[in-house]
């Protein structure tokens, strides 16, 4: 079959799936997820699922026909990379917008990391989606991106007393049920790492941006971190 066919062909099975997939969110999510990282990195991993041990194949002859079997897909679908080299798809914005939602309701996680890495989105709208869903690391990097950095600096800084409060509570229940704590011990509560992320990241964004802005605008960056 002709490469443009081949090619064509293969961008209607991809609608074809989006398209049978919509009532189903989070199949939708894995198989975008598939797509996306193998037009963008080139590679798949399955390592985890070639471990002898996560099949009983000590249970008989169907256990190791079902693993030969699986061997034998795993096989073929590691080729995809390999084909995706060789006759490139293009994945429409709108792919990448439906992704990325789909990415913010099931692996919040994940959404920053793909913003920073993948670059062909629109900024606006996944601003939007972020804000939405209450990403604040990943509306905060988009906001920064286009240029409105205090709004990216306040928006960070937003969920900084309430860590507060959560590491008091945190400290008062150590405290509560052993006495006083060394400060070793508090510093290693998750509402301490928070905090110090928190910090880290305004810290940052008040480093790459002052270059840039007037000697006005960057005293004022840096008071509005330090009166936080």
């Amino acid at each position: 079959r002709p490469p443009s066919s081949l090619l064509l062909t293969i961008s209607m099975e991809i609608v074809n799936t989006l398209s049978e997939l919509h009532s189903h969110p989070e199949s939708l999510f894995l198989y975008l997820k598939t797509v996306v990282e193998v037009h963008s990195s080139g590679t798949l991993s399955f390592s985890s699922l070639r471990k002898i041990d996560t099949l009983d194949v000590l249970g008989g002859r169907s256990a190791r026909d079902k693993f030969d079997r699986i061997e034998a897909y795993l096989k073929r679908i590691s080729e995809f990379p390999k084909f995706l080299r060789n006759h490139s798809v293009d994945i429409t914005d709108e792919m990448i917008e439906l992704y990325l939602e789909l990415l913010c309701r099931y692996e919040r996680s994940s959404v920053l990391k793909f913003l920073e890495t993948f670059e062909s989105y629109r900024v606006e709208h996944c601003l939007r989606l972020c804000q939405e869903y209450g990403i604040i690391d990943a509306a905060a990097f988009l906001l920064e991106r286009v240029g409105i950095v205090g709004n990216a600096l306040s928006l960070t800084l937003s969920g900084l007393n309430d860590k507060f409060i959560m590491l008091d509570a945190a400290v008062g229940a150590l405290v509560s049920d052993n006495g006083v704590e060394p400060l070793h011990t508090v510093l290693k509560n998750k509402e301490v790492n928070d905090i110090l992320d928190i910090v880290h990241a305004c810290i940052g964004l008040c480093q790459r941006n002052s270059p840039r802005l007037d000697p006005g605008e960057s005293e004022f960056l840096w008071f509005q971190l330090l009166d936080s």
